[in-house]
């Protein structure tokens, strides 16, 4: 009998499934229509691309040497074409196309792995790749930019390739191009995995029974191990990733010993925990011990809701990225350790698990509309200001709280690098007349700050964090703002762009 079918009889598990579709579809339209995309590094990436846009030049936001150049060609190109073949030029709906992009695609992803999953009948990696998904990857997609959000999903399919004892088809091996090109570009989360790969395609290869299958087999091996070796290499020979590694350590370990109550994390906290006990006491989970499951995250789910003040902090959200660059591995050497000992878990050992799973699913769904709620609030309380301030808006540091825009709540959903950048992108007139800034930060570099780093004017462009964009092109008129600040820069001794240049 097909392990999915049996998989369906339950009832239970069917309807956890349709309720987790139901709320993943309504979370992911909410934030698209809320355009949640421009979080943090969404923002200054879509500053850039209506920029060229208002060029007609369709340029990659950064140099395509390096290897997040896949993940972001993703993004981007759907935004370019939208734009380009269909004449979209209305700029909230570019960000709503990249925010779907974004959100929606790893859902596709999902089911592409779960149809392959019914055709090799490997019901465990459908299931890894759905607790994956579940437990640490939905609740960081407050982020807006990171690799692993589609990486992680394709890297489930390449190895239900890998394990693939059917025959492969046409389709399957462009699917495996496909997906080896991408591994090149998750960055970071690809080092150890590229690795893990190359050694199972040599044990998966020998299990193989003719030699095209073994030839395929091996192609995924050599190509995971050569986007591992060329992303690690890349993170030991650029200038400043070496930065980027020991601050994404450190991220993990604040998150992990401080931040991970305060987070929606603890709701996969709670799922890990009842996935470890139902490992070992099976006979504990009946249909009542659900019933107590269910109420355990709806109460914490309750809680969390009801302590905003310390719960809703999308800044520690992001702090989150980091778990699966170490937690994914360690799902696939279980994987190939149980196929080593021949060992294959049935579907009814899996359907308690699965509804566990599911059930964490559904509710870190929903707290990311609680997400997208809050940061539509914050977008629109922005608007307000602009709409009411002329000039370059100086925003105090944190700790200044001088009127409602710096409230404690709609405050954390921006990066304060970014408030010029997304004051900008969201503004409602073409015309713009206000520029928010962040706030000065201790000096760094003698006397100079973040601002005179970041914020400068020349005759015809704009220096905003992390690029330079014209003063006026198809989707604003900045001359008043960039007017503005250039009064405040030499207020403030500020150098000019050009002077910054020498």
């Amino acid at each position: 009998m097909d392990k999915f079918e049996e998989l369906k009889n339950n009832k239970f598990y069917s309807i956890l499934m349709w309720i987790f579709v139901f709320v993943s579809i309504i979370s992911v339209t909410y934030a698209v229509l809320t355009m949640r995309g421009m979080y943090e590094d969404g923002t200054a990436f879509m500053l850039k691309m209506l920029d060229n846009i208002s060029n007609g030049i369709y340029p990659l936001i950064i140099d395509a040497e390096h290897p997040r150049f896949m993940i972001w060609s993703i993004l981007e190109y759907p935004v370019y074409g939208a734009n380009l073949f269909f004449h979209i030029n209305n700029k909230y709906a570019l960000m709503m196309i990249f925010t779907a992009v974004e959100l929606g695609l790893p859902l596709l992803l999902l089911f592409w792995n779960y149809k392959l999953s019914k055709r090799t009948q490997r019901l465990d990696i459908f299931f890894w790749s759905l607790a994956n998904w579940c437990l640490f990857i939905i609740p960081f997609t407050i982020f807006s930019f990171v690799e692993i959000i589609i990486g992680s999903t394709l890297q489930f399919i390449l190895f239900n390739y890998l394990v693939q004892k059917c025959e492969y088809r046409i389709r399957d091996i462009l699917g495996i191009i496909l997906c080896l090109v991408i591994f090149f570009g998750t960055y970071e989360y690809v080092v150890f995995l590229g690795i893990i790969f190359f050694i199972a395609s040599i044990f998966y290869a020998k299990k193989a029974e003719n030699k095209k299958d073994k030839i395929i087999k091996f192609t995924i091996g050599i190509g995971s191990l050569a986007a591992s070796i060329f992303d690690f290499v890349y993170m030991l020979n650029v200038k400043g990733e070496g930065g980027e590694v020991q601050r994404f350590i450190r991220e993990a370990v604040e998150m992990v010993s401080r931040d991970f109550i305060n987070i929606n994390f603890i709701l996969s906290v709670l799922a890990i925990i009842l996935l470890v006990v139902y490992l070992f006491k099976k006979e504990l989970f009946s249909k009542k011990a659900f019933i107590i499951i269910t109420l355990l995250f709806s109460g914490l789910f309750i809680k969390q809701l009801l302590t905003l003040q310390t719960s809703l902090v999308p800044m520690l959200e992001t702090h989150l990225r980091t778990m699966p660059c170490y937690v994914i591995p360690l799902i696939f050497i279980g994987i190939i350790c149980m196929d080593l000992k021949n060992k294959e878990i049935t579907p009814i050992k899996l359907q308690n698990f699965i509804c566990i799973v599911l059930m964490c699913g559904i509710f870190q769904s929903a707290w990311q509309i609680v997400d997208s709620y809050f940061w539509n609030q914050h977008v629109e309380y922005m608007k307000t200001e602009l709409r009411q301030n002329d000039g370059a808006l100086y925003i105090p540091h944190q700790h200044e709280e001088m009127h409602g825009f710096y409230n404690d709540q709609l405050r954390r959903f921006f990066w304060l690098n970014y408030y010029a950048a997304i004051s900008i992108i969201f503004s409602e007139n073409y015309n713009q007349k206000t520029l928010l800034l962040h706030p000065d930060f201790p000096p760094f570099e003698g006397d100079r700050t973040d601002r005179e780093e970041l914020f400068v004017v020349s005759d015809d462009y704009i220096s905003i964090p992390p690029h330079q964009i014209n003063i006026k092109g198809k989707f604003w008129d900045l001359t008043e703002c960039a007017k503005a600040l250039d009064k405040y820069n030499k207020e403030n001794n500020i150098p000019t762009y050009k002077e910054n240049l020498l």
